[in-house]
């Protein structure tokens, strides 16, 4: 490059900032003047999953089998696609490859497919997963990447250990997969924190604030009783915190992935909110009492974690995410009554309500998101489970004739007429129009053509330079250098017959701050080549900030002439 700045891979996400997303719902179009009158439709994409009674997938539907309402209204089906569904049958025949010499992606070229590719990521939780068996799970996990995973899809690694790690870009180099997974498991960070362990502790405090009791029911010091809650409270909630928000880090770099994307999440996950285990712990200390009554009036006003969680809610869908968890964690089968030398409350349970509480806001992730959460302590079979339903997975194309808000969207009301089939789906969101696809300053600049040296004979090597104008990108000036984190999907078009292949990079790049302020940047610059037959492509690069959500589109035709004869 041209002026003093690095590109560098970062591999801990979890530095990345926390700001907002600009990617926001769509305005109403305004109303047209003059006395012609149009009608304005609007497109909602909507993650579905069908599966029949037995929870087996159903990928067979057809649009005419779905019906969509609106609040009592008849929305217009448009399509119904299979995600990872067939690419067009017509497409120029031979291979295409494409390559980008960025940090952040795959190393090797990509190649054209007969399917378009599906993008998955599997996420492996050291922190908030059991010790127990843990290297079996992580053993069968490997196999089941090197063994059953669908050729078309196109995988990455991510760990959590308090902090979020890419152990690996997007592949389908299943030896890497497998590789990146067993070193995702073995990443050290903060010391787990055991439920049973944590729930022990947490009724000897509360035992510790008893004032008085009998055998209907104990009363409770409240001072005391709050000093425990915030103590508990403090150590669990900013861990809650943590977690959402390596889940939001992570749906902010496949924001930057056209298409849907899905990610499984080898974990347990962990209580959200610490409100629900309070109580819980208290009622099986002092019973339905006055003292709980009050108690519960001081806990039940929401939490810092679950905030973080509507704002990944709403990302997840905004992104078109889903995440699917597959939990190896049994459901716990006692309350350990005998080791406490006396009975808890009739009918309580706090360890079930911990767990509960954990699996219930997994659970909400996954529906809100179109994935599922999938409860095996055999890890091979969860896995298997959790791809067949992805298989099974659709997008579902509404026509409306008007603008309505996200929270009237959460009301679409799906049902299919073939009997037997069950229909899982979250809020849609509004599809981009291509002619308001926000268009970014840049271009690419080709060289000289050469015969390719691998794939059919009549390919031609077209090398290209891609430029980008570092204003549109959104550097923010930390200390010595602007920086900017984005991600850059980069794909070959064809006019007629839409993406044919296509990389996938995250990109760490910095100018020293005194260049900056003079304002004598260069373009960023990142150069790679296609290979192809003979014929008219478009060269297309999707660039997005992942802190700030600002996004747009590079795009230059390519005319590749047939190779002269040497």
């Amino acid at each position: 490059m041209r002026s003093p700045r690095r590109l560098a891979t970062v591999m801990v996400l979890a530095a990345l900032s926390c700001l907002p997303s600009r990617s926001e719902e769509p305005p109403p179009p305004p109303k047209p003047s003059g006395i012609e009158e149009r009608v304005d439709v609007h497109l909602v994409q909507v993650p579905v999953i069908a599966t029949d009674r037995q929870g087996r997938p159903v990928r067979d539907l057809k649009r005419e089998e779905i019906e969509v309402a609106l609040r009592g209204r008849v929305a217009k089906v448009r399509f119904l696609e299979p995600v990872g569904a067939p690419a067009s049958p017509d497409r120029p025949a031979g291979d295409i490859r494409l390559h980008l010499d960025a940090p952040g992606g795959w190393s090797e070229p990509a190649r054209s497919g007969s399917t378009e590719p599906r993008y998955l990521v599997f996420l492996v939780d050291n922190e908030n997963d059991a010790p127990a068996r843990r290297q079996e799970a992580i053993q069968a996990t490997a196999a089941f990447v090197r063994t059953r995973l669908s050729s078309a899809t196109r995988a990455s690694v991510f760990s959590y250990s308090g902090t979020l790690t890419l152990e690996l870009p997007f592949t389908d180099d299943r030896n890497a997969l497998e590789s990146a997974i067993l070193t995702a498991s073995s990443r050290s960070g903060r010391q787990r924190m055991d439920p049973r362990t944590r729930m022990r502790s947490l009724l000897r405090s509360m035992e510790a604030c008893v004032d008085s009791g009998d055998q209907f029911g104990k009363t409770a010091d409240p001072q005391c009783l709050r000093d425990t809650a915030n103590a508990y409270s403090g150590e669990v909630n900013p861990r809650a915190e943590d977690w959402i928000r390596a889940l939001n880090d992570l749906v902010r770099y496949l924001g930057g992935l056209e298409g849907r994307k899905s990610v499984i999440a080898l974990s347990h996950g962990l209580p959200i909110d610490a409100n629900p285990v309070l109580l819980g712990a208290a009622r099986a200390v002092f019973g339905n009492t006055d003292s709980l009554a009050a108690f519960q009036g001081y806990v039940g006003f929401g939490s810092s974690p679950r905030q973080e969680m509507d704002r990944l809610l709403d990302s997840l869908v905004k992104n078109r995410v889903s995440l699917t968890f597959v939990d190896r964690i049994a459901q716990p089968t006692d309350d350990f009554q005998a080791s406490r030398g006396e009975m808890l409350a009739v009918g309580a349970s706090p360890m079930r309500v911990e767990y509960d509480a954990a699996v219930a806001d997994m659970q909400q992730i996954a529906t809100t998101s179109g994935g599922i959460r999938v409860a095996s302590t055999n890890v091979g079979q969860g896995l298997e489970r959790a791809v067949d339903v992805l298989d099974a997975s659709y997008d579902l194309g509404i026509e409306l004739d008007a603008y309505t808000d996200s929270s009237r969207l959460a009301k679409l009301d799906l049902s299919c007429t073939r009997r037997g089939v069950k229909l899982v789906y979250s809020r849609g969101v509004y599809a981009p129009r291509p002619h308001e696809e926000p268009v970014m300053r840049g271009r690419f600049v080709l060289g000289k053509t050469t015969p390719a040296a691998a794939g059919p004979a009549p390919a031609v090597r077209q090398p290209f330079r891609l430029e980008i104008d570092p204003d549109e990108i959104g550097y923010e000036l930390q200390g010595s250098e602007a920086q900017a984190s984005f991600t850059v999907h980069l794909a070959v078009l064809s006019p007629s017959r839409g993406r044919l292949v296509d990389t996938f990079h995250f990109v760490s790049h910095g100018y020293d701050a005194a260049v900056w302020n003079r304002g004598e940047k260069a373009p960023v610059t990142l150069v790679g080549w296609i290979e192809a037959p003979p014929g008219n492509y478009l060269l297309r690069a999707w660039i997005r900030n992942v802190a700030t959500g600002r996004d747009g589109a590079i795009t230059g035709p390519i005319r590749i002439a047939a190779a002269a004869p040497s």
